[in-house]
């Protein structure tokens, strides 16, 4: 049995893994579709060890935890919705916005996750 907090740790570890490859691999001009499986796989099996336990973290306390669940699905499709504007809006090739915006949304998930250890 492991902590939550391992499981967690672990997920943004190989979410960092996965967007360190892309950006190599998208940055270094080897894009193309076989490329982009290895690292996307590796930021897909990352983020359900990521989202679920910081669900678990997050409803721990709330006596209301289907709304809580409910209001945490509405930001993460909000922050999809989010994600896709500001992709758009970064005058750069949309090869190199998404590593871009992908390395900005992980360094945020690290200062939060740092700011709650403290």
């Amino acid at each position: 049995r492991f902590e939550i907090k391992t499981v967690l740790n672990q997920g943004i570890v190989l979410i960092g893994l996965g967007i360190l490859a892309l950006s190599i691999i998208l940055f270094g001009g080897w894009g193309g579709p076989l490329t982009l499986f290895l690292p996307v796989f590796v930021i897909y099996f990352g983020i359900p060890l990521f989202y679920s336990n910081a669900a678990v973290l997050a409803t721990f306390r709330t006596p209301d935890k289907p709304n809580a669940s409910s209001i945490m699905s509405f930001i993460n499709i909000g922050g999809a919705v989010i994600g896709v504007f500001v992709i758009e809006l970064i005058p750069l090739k949309p090869l190199y916005a998404l590593p871009t915006v992908f390395i900005g949304i992980y360094l945020l998930i690290l200062f939060l996750f740092r700011k709650t250890q403290q």
